[in-house]
């Protein structure tokens, strides 16, 4: 069975004409998203650097225990 394409109504499916306002439209809301993902990015890593950051103790020596008066 051979397919008779020249001959085919594609009248009836929903396909959508690719116009100059749809491609801007598309455009548009593509390069808004890239640019709202690049500057994000940042602000994800300040937000998320506290709870990543490896914490380390360090102990700073201050003084002998005999230079400490009580109540002072």
């Amino acid at each position: 069975m051979a397919c008779n394409c020249e001959n085919q109504d594609f009248s009836g499916e929903n396909t959508e004409k690719l116009n100059r306002r749809n491609f801007m439209t598309r455009v548009t809301l593509g390069v808004g998203a890239f640019f709202a993902a690049v500057l994000s990015f940042p602000l994800l890593a300040a937000m998320l650097d506290p709870i990543l950051r490896k914490k380390t103790e360090v102990w700073r020596s201050v003084g002998k225990l005999t230079d400490f008066k009580i109540g002072e």
